[in-house]
């Protein structure tokens, strides 16, 4: 597994311009980039689920306040059975 590793990163690369030893920004980019990409994402995605939540808890207080009761509507009056008549009404 070592061995490996070493023949993937290192064996290949020309060093002989670097006498100070000092650091290959490209390897580190590969190597850090990706862990502070993950760590982002996820940091941004929970500030992200807050304020979600958080224009929830707006709205369904908004839509609570806004709401107002309508009239109800009247039905029509009922037609009732028509009783016996009665002698001299009309």
């Amino acid at each position: 597994m070592q061995y490996e590793d070493y023949e993937n990163a290192w064996a290949k690369r020309d060093e002989s311009n670097n006498h100070d030893q000092r650091h290959d920004k490209e390897l580190l980019r590969e190597e850090i980039l990706p862990k502070v990409e993950k760590s982002l994402r996820k940091h941004i995605d929970e500030m992200l689920d807050m304020e979600l939540n958080n224009m929830r808890t707006l709205m369904g207080v908004k839509a609570k306040k806004g709401k107002k009761k309508g009239k109800k509507k009247k039905g029509k009056k009922k037609k009732g059975k028509k009783g016996p008549k009665l002698p001299g009404y009309k």
